[in-house]
């Protein structure tokens, strides 16, 4: 570990993380998970939640150079990079958006869902159809939060 990452804090008895533990190095700007990962994502949805629907979407287009590409009622979905999107939402939704990973077709979907194997406990929703066409399920991560796996095909 480095140093300057934790400023104020003796960590030289800090144990490394095993080597291929999924970890990488800081400086590692390549794309993609692990080899081998069951779930090969093209795009990361994040959701935010704003008291401001005009506000926020005018902080994160006009001030921030966002695009919008997508409006639905109560909500509009920013491109903040390649395969990376912020999705704004009201406060009052039947329940928040979930985290959301993006995979490239109905079948890796599906791939994703047999290597994952959610325990009941887990399953939000199964996979399917959603009203607006896309396919996918939902899971309870360990925190709580709702994860999506989809593909918009």
């Amino acid at each position: 570990m480095h140093q300057d990452a934790f400023p104020g804090e003796d960590i030289s008895d800090r144990q490394l993380p095993e080597a291929g533990a999924g970890l990488r190095e800081a400086g590692d700007r390549t794309p993609g998970v692990r080899p081998g990962a069951p779930v090969r994502p093209v795009a990361l949805w994040l959701p935010y939640e704003v008291d401001d629907l005009a506000a926020a979407t005018e902080f994160y287009t006009v001030r921030l150079g966002l695009s919008e590409v997508d409006r639905f009622d109560g909500g509009v979905v920013l491109r903040a990079a390649d395969g990376a999107y912020v999705e704004l939402a009201t406060p009052g939704s039947p329940r928040p958006a979930p985290l959301a990973f993006e995979l490239a077709t109905p079948g890796e979907v599906e791939a994703a869902y047999t290597a994952l194997r959610p325990r009941s406990d887990e399953l939000v929703r199964g996979p399917g159809r959603y009203p607006r066409g896309h396919y996918g399920f939902e899971v309870r991560g360990p925190a709580g939060a709702t994860v999506m796996i989809w593909s918009e095909r």
